[in-house]
């Protein structure tokens, strides 16, 4: 092993230990988590580099969305007081370069956060990314087929965007209605789609829209409706079973190359 590599690792197991303590003692492994989010209908904000990044970093912009004071407290209220009815995400404990850099970007602003936030439960960001479908091959696809199953959904994402229903995941709904926004900077709509969202009468609204995602998850739980940010998980399926781009390879927009980080 490279010893910049061994040193680097050497030196984030303090801060490892601390997240260890604050989330991933907490955290449902990833079958769990689909079949606590079904079986008690939970709606989901996932947090992960972007988000965690943006609430520690006021002038960080995500190549989607870029940041701003009330966006960076809407997920500071969320991380610290999810309301019942939501389950935070936050990434699986991966102690390799990349992790190692992006937590420490972030770690110090979020602990006093998590602190605050000692009782509650989370789920894995991963869940929407390689990782699951990798782990758990087949089952994975199955069980999101069963979450789903003999729904009807609404897919809000943005205009152009690389998300799809694949057919082996999503042939299971009973139907499917979409609501599109801006692909970039979609927070600068939420409050339309905040209205739009609350006359929507479908089972489970499926959310592929970055931060405004995270956002608009816990909004529409509040509302009593069940919503589940789902990130990249159509582009994690294809990296996985056809060899397709990693999520963050991928661009945002169908045509575009501009590309996301998770």
């Amino acid at each position: 092993m490279d010893t910049s590599l061994t040193q680097l690792k050497l030196a984030a197991l303090p801060m490892y230990s601390e997240l260890q303590r604050l989330i991933w003692d907490k955290m449902y492994d990833m079958p769990e988590s689909l079949k606590v989010i079904k079986d008690n209908k939970l709606s989901v904000s996932r947090f992960g580099d972007g988000e965690n990044t943006l609430i520690a970093t006021p002038y960080f912009n995500t190549p989607f969305q870029k940041n701003s004071a009330n966006l960076s407290k809407e997920l500071k209220d969320i991380l610290i007081n999810p309301n019942h009815n939501l389950i935070v995400g936050q990434p699986s404990p991966i102690l390799n370069e990349s992790h190692i850099r992006l937590w420490s970007n972030s770690f110090i602003q979020l602990k006093p956060l998590l602190e605050k936030n000692a009782h509650s439960r989370f789920v894995s960001t991963h869940l929407s990314r390689p990782l699951f479908f990798k782990k758990y091959d087949r089952t994975a696809v199955e069980m999101y087929r069963e979450l789903w199953r003999g729904l009807d959904i609404t897919v809000v994402t943005g205009k152009g965007s690389r998300f799809d229903l694949i057919p082996d995941m999503f042939n299971t709904i009973k139907s499917v209605k979409y609501v599109y926004t801006k692909a970039v900077d979609a927070y600068d709509d939420i409050d339309d789609l905040r209205e739009r969202l609350k006359k929507d009468s479908s089972d489970l609204i499926i959310l592929s829209l970055g931060p405004t995602a995270t956002v608009l998850a816990s909004d529409l739980s509040k509302m009593g409706k069940w919503a589940i940010d789902l990130g990249h998980v159509a582009s994690a399926y294809y990296n996985v079973f056809e060899g397709g781009k990693m999520p963050e390879q991928a661009p945002i927009i169908e045509g575009s190359s501009k590309t996301a980080i998770y």
